[in-house]
């Protein structure tokens, strides 16, 4: 999958090509083993909890008038860049090799839909890519040459306009 950074300015939209996330490696960051060390930490808020009797004028007396809630939240690119997360190496992306997880096996709650992963330090920053303006004998060779599964296809700016696999040749 190619991993892309989209920005806007003025009325443009850019997305940028900023690697390539094989299937199995976000298939492996996304199984129930390492799904939480992967995900983006999320904040809990707590929230008091109130019988329907009492009024808003009442306030909790004791910690056990409490409820914790789990609420994912939004973070800003510069709030992400505080946090310390373990990075997985890439032999535990590999470790279940050749039995990866499937997609369609892979199943998120609620609360684990709306959670992030910054996928951007497991990719391959640095894919083959091909110019729009390549020609389909160019890009033929390159696959041949490179044994290759998929190739991006860039435009002049760096911005993505699609992939090429194997299959479409």
């Amino acid at each position: 999958f190619p991993v892309v950074l989209e920005t806007r300015l003025r009325s443009q939209i850019s997305r940028r090509l900023c690697g390539i996330m094989l299937r199995k490696h976000l298939c492996r960051l996304l199984s129930p083993e390492l799904r939480e060390r992967a995900f983006i930490p999320i904040k809990k808020i707590v929230k008091p909890v109130k019988p329907p009797e009492e009024s808003e004028t009442d306030t909790p007396k004791s910690l056990g008038d409490y409820k914790e809630k789990t609420v994912a939240i939004k973070f800003s690119d510069e709030m992400k860049k505080s946090f310390i997360l373990p990075e997985l190496e890439h032999e535990e992306l590999e470790s279940c090799y050749p039995h990866f997880p499937r997609a369609d096996c892979l199943f998120l709650d609620e609360v684990e839909s709306d959670r992030e992963i910054d996928i951007r330090r497991y990719c391959n920053p640095v894919p083959h890519v091909a110019p729009a303006e390549a020609s389909l004998f160019h890009v033929y060779q390159i696959f041949r040459q490179l044994g290759l599964r998929h190739l991006c296809i860039i435009d002049k700016d760096g911005d993505i306009v699609g992939i090429i696999t194997r299959q479409d040749l």
